[in-house]
């Protein structure tokens, strides 16, 4: 009888530290706030690149704009009773459409880059915030999985009020996960192509890069119990977030863009999107070692690439 008390006291504890280990990890790897304090690996190993992005001339030049832009805050129902925000700005030409979806850990002003190009182009400016992230109302980012909700809203804003519309998608990294996500899903004919710099394969794969390479930390157990804890937490089911399969059934033309190097998204992944995906594909490999740096390495290609693509698709 000791012997089975003391059994199930070890049973109890044992799964008691299963439970914190698995919420520490999920805090870690969803809680954006968290990720911001406590990230530090992360951080060091992205130093240079976020150095490099955010005191490029073409970053500053890009919030200053946005700043000084006349952007409306939109607030759009979705789901089950959960509202989707973003900022909106209007053209001259209501016609045409841009959505930008941001990274992981980013924020509409990480967008202004594209928004400012795109709109000196003639297009309107969708960026949303995405799940988890500023003044959205969800505590925990959702990888792209719940952010494919929040960019269909604002699909359908646009559609809704503007229907002789022409719709791109715009993502980088998480954002780029979200598209290939909603890609896969069927969209109104107004969504003609989308952009997807440096997203990943599935959130599993990029979760076991990320405690095998960020957090030193094995795969199992701890990612699967950091899984227990998102649904714990009535987030997503880390299985259901798979991007490249989602991609096998996309209808609209995608562009994929990502760095040989990159040391947060491997290339691999951008390979298995590639071959994944049905519609018609086309591909930018950037010369540049770091994550998502291609458009401030070099700028002028790289817009070069994007614009002769949605010219295809998208009516000037």
């Amino acid at each position: 009888m000791i012997k089975l008390k003391t059994a199930v006291k070890a049973g109890i504890a044992l799964c008691a530290g299963g439970l914190v280990s698995g919420e520490i990890v999920y805090q870690c790897l969803l809680n954006v706030k968290t990720v911001n304090r406590v990230y530090g690996l992360m951080k060091l190993a992205q130093k240079q690149h976020t150095n490099i992005f955010y005191e490029s001339p073409l970053y500053k030049e890009g919030i200053s704009w946005l700043e000084n832009s006349q952007a409306e805050k939109a607030v759009l129902p979705y789901g089950k009773n959960k509202k989707a925000k973003g900022l909106v700005i209007k053209n001259t030409d209501r016609k045409k459409w841009i959505i930008c979806a941001h990274c992981f850990c980013g924020c509409p002003g990480d967008e202004s880059i594209y928004a400012k190009h795109y709109y000196e182009k003639g297009f309107g400016v969708v960026i949303p915030y995405m799940s988890g992230h500023g003044e959205d109302e969800s505590k925990y980012s959702s990888m792209g999985y719940c952010d494919r909700e929040i960019l269909k809203a604002f699909v359908l804003y646009i559609t809704e009020n503007y229907p002789d519309c022409e719709i791109f998608l715009h993502g980088m990294s998480m954002g780029a996960s979200a598209v290939m996500l909603l890609a896969g899903e069927k969209l109104p004919d107004s969504v003609k192509c989308a952009v997807c710099d440096s997203g990943y394969d599935t959130c599993l794969n990029e979760f076991k890069f990320l405690l095998k390479n960020y957090y030193h930390l094995p795969v199992f157990p701890f990612l699967y119990l950091a899984g227990i804890a998102s649904r714990l937490h009535g987030n997503f089911d880390f299985k259901k977030s798979e991007p490249a399969k989602a991609l096998e059934n996309a209808g609209i033309p995608v562009l994929f863009i990502h760095s040989e190097n990159d040391n947060f998204v491997p290339y691999e992944m951008f390979l298995r999107e590639y071959k994944s995906c049905k519609s018609p594909v086309e591909a930018y490999t950037v010369k540049c070692p770091l994550h998502g740096g291609g458009v401030v390495f070099n700028p002028s290609e790289y817009f070069q690439i994007t614009d002769d693509f949605i010219k295809k698709y998208i009516s000037e």
